[in-house]
């Protein structure tokens, strides 16, 4: 599963799902998903990828912070059950 962190964009996964997110960028910093506390490293060559179980239902912020630069939001990873 793709999030592009050009646009702002919503990635929907159920609840207990194996899901493999992939964040990409334009510019290095870190990508972090509020909420479940995962935060890692990205750059335009290498995206920031997460491997998740997700067990609470929720909707998860997803931030870039680009190197000497402020937080912001790119998307949000919705975990629904059923």
């Amino acid at each position: 599963m793709r999030l592009d962190g050009r646009e702002r964009t919503q990635r929907r996964v159920r609840a207990g799902a194996h899901v493999v997110l992939t964040v990409e960028v334009d510019e290095p910093g870190e990508v972090a998903i509020e909420g479940l506390d995962l935060i890692t490293s990205a750059l335009p060559e290498a995206p920031a990828v997460f491997d998740l179980l997700p067990s609470r239902p929720g909707r998860y912020s997803v931030l870039f912070t680009p190197v000497g630069g402020a937080a912001r939001d790119i998307g949000s990873l919705l975990v629904a059950t059923g």
